[in-house]
This record gives C-alpha cells, structure tokens and sequence, in this order.
C-alpha cells in the first residue's frame, strides 16, 4: 500500500474536517509504483463539526492527535503508533505548505465558478424553498464562500504553527 499517498489523503480529510470518509475510498493496484493507491469519493459531509462516531468516541480512542475520525482501523493504527504518526504529521505539514492562500483562494474562485450556473437558473432557485438550504442566491454564496475560505485559511495557519 502507498502509504504516503494515504496518510496525504487523511491529511486532507483534517484540514477539511471531513465528517465521513473511512468508508468512502475505492482500493486500487497501480502498477506503477507496484502498490495499492486509492480513490476518494462521496465528500459531501466537509466542514463537519465531528466525525460520524461523534467528538467523544474519537477522543477516547485517539486522543487529541491531528486526525479528524477514529472510524477506521488504519487511521487508529497511524494515530497511536509513534513511528507511524511522526510520518504522518510530515505528510499534514507538506500539504498545508502545498495549499498556499493563492491556492486555496484559487479553489475557492473555481468552486464559485461551476456553482454560479446553478445560482443563475431561476428554475433551480425556485426549488430551493424545498431544500435545506433556503435562502440562495448569488450574494449568499459569495459570503459562505468567504467563509469557508477564512475558516480554511486559519485552520491551515493554526496547524502549521502547531507543526513548527
């Protein structure tokens, strides 16, 4: 198993608070680097505000290790062995390094760009009422968009600081 290439995506789950993810990874074998990879899908439970066996069994189980979700055996095994969870904080280090604020602002303009389509279509707008998500329109996503960008940005800034 590429090992890296897990612990990379169990970063990103952190940073980004992803409320469901052990069970939402296909494995496969990549002949390539002759090991087994894998491919998230299904991110639709991001800027959670606890993994899906809630805040207290997480922390009797790991602790306050820099991991988001206690759900998956691995991410226990990574959390509680030290050789494994000294690799992994590097792994969380190099990507809050690669996801610079140019980056992440960048992400956020695209994800407003395949969005605002949607927001523009007073059909969709209609059907809104019978959403969760009640009250939208162009300006609204533009403030939960910066939202998410400032709550990113200090969660990146606060965790390298702890890194250092």
């Amino acid at each position: 198993m590429d090992i890296d290439h897990y612990m990379t995506w169990l970063a990103f789950n952190f940073l980004i608070h992803n409320g469901d993810y052990a069970d939402e990874v296909f494995f496969y074998f990549d002949p390539q680097v002759n090991k087994y990879r894998i491919i998230p899908w299904d991110c639709d439970d991001i800027l959670a505000s606890s993994p899906h066996e809630g805040l207290k069994q997480r922390n009797v189980t790991i602790g306050g290790k820099l991991l988001f979700s206690s759900e998956d055996m691995l991410d226990i095994k990574i959390a509680n062995d030290p050789y494994l969870y000294s690799r992994y904080l590097k792994r969380l280090k190099e990507l809050l390094e690669s996801i610079t604020p140019d980056v992440l602002k960048m992400s956020i303009e695209q994800t407003y760009t395949e969005l605002y389509p949607y927001y523009s279509d007073e059909k969709i707008i209609s059907n809104v009422q019978y959403d969760c998500y009640k009250d939208a329109s162009l300006e609204n996503l533009e403030t939960y968009l910066s939202q998410i960008y400032q709550l990113l940005f200090d969660y990146r800034k606060t965790y390298l600081e702890y890194l250092e």
